[in-house]
């Protein structure tokens, strides 16, 4: 005979279910943080080296930039002096460069940099050929290149930042480079736009260098709105909140 079922338990097992978590209460932003009247002078103090720091570096970058505007004069520019007064100009910031990029970086802190290891390999390369062929031309843009480098060099600590700062002064020196050149085309259309084609009449710059500023210039920027990096806040102190925060310590 098969063997009866045996009749289920009146009492049923009930499955406990595991108690529910409290609902965390709402995170209410606690007190300002405030400083004492030491530590706010000594980020006010900090705040007014870095920017004294990064004025002097975008003075160094804009000494490089204005170094690399070779003066050419073409017909029609409108500041009339001396070729080599203006060659002079040039060339002079790039040791003024140098100086202010000490002045920023007195310790003399470098950034490992693959990019300057393989052009301080062409500056070897140039003083190697200089020595084999001594002509003093050659020996004067060989130093000056030399120079150059060693101003680089001297920048490499505030390479890679997070907030470009010298993206940033190298687009103010492209701006500021074609906002001449519109300038000249306001005050002198006919010798800007000789040839059918733009060119800096202020300070003498031909179509083809007007046309790779504006390329450069417009490309960084558009990069940098697609990355939606136009507004990205650059500071990363801020002077109003480290005094605020002194203020509210004080009452």
């Amino acid at each position: 005979m098969a063997a009866r079922r045996k009749p289920p338990s009146a009492a049923r097992t009930v499955r406990k279910t595991p108690a529910a978590a409290p609902k965390p209460q709402d995170a209410q932003p606690g007190p300002p943080v405030s400083f004492g009247p030491r530590v706010c002078a000594e980020l006010a103090s900090a705040e007014a080296r870095d920017r004294s720091a990064r004025r002097r570096v975008g003075a160094a970058w804009a000494l490089l930039f204005f170094n690399t505007l070779t003066y050419a004069p073409v017909p029609g520019y409108l500041l009339h002096f001396p070729s080599h007064v203006g060659k002079g100009l040039a060339q002079g910031a790039l040791p003024l460069a140098l100086l202010v990029a000490l002045t920023a970086n007195p310790k003399v802190r470098l950034r490992p940099n693959v990019f300057l290891c393989l052009v301080c390999l062409l500056v070897v390369d140039t003083v190697i050929t200089a020595a084999a062929a001594p002509h003093l031309g050659t020996e004067f843009r060989t130093f000056r290149l030399a120079e150059f480098v060693a101003a680089l060099w001297l920048l490499t600590p505030w390479w890679g930042r997070h907030d470009m700062l010298l993206l940033r002064y190298h687009l103010r020196c492209l701006y500021v480079t074609l906002g001449s050149v519109l300038l000249g085309l306001l005050i002198a259309p006919g010798h800007a736009l000789a040839g059918s084609r733009l060119s800096g009449v202020i300070w003498p710059m031909g179509p083809t260098q007007v046309a790779q500023y504006a390329a450069v210039a417009v490309g960084v920027t558009i990069v940098l709105w697609l990355a939606r990096l136009v507004n990205l806040t650059w500071n990363s102190w801020d002077a109003g909140s480290v005094w605020s925060r002194c203020s509210n310590r004080g009452g």
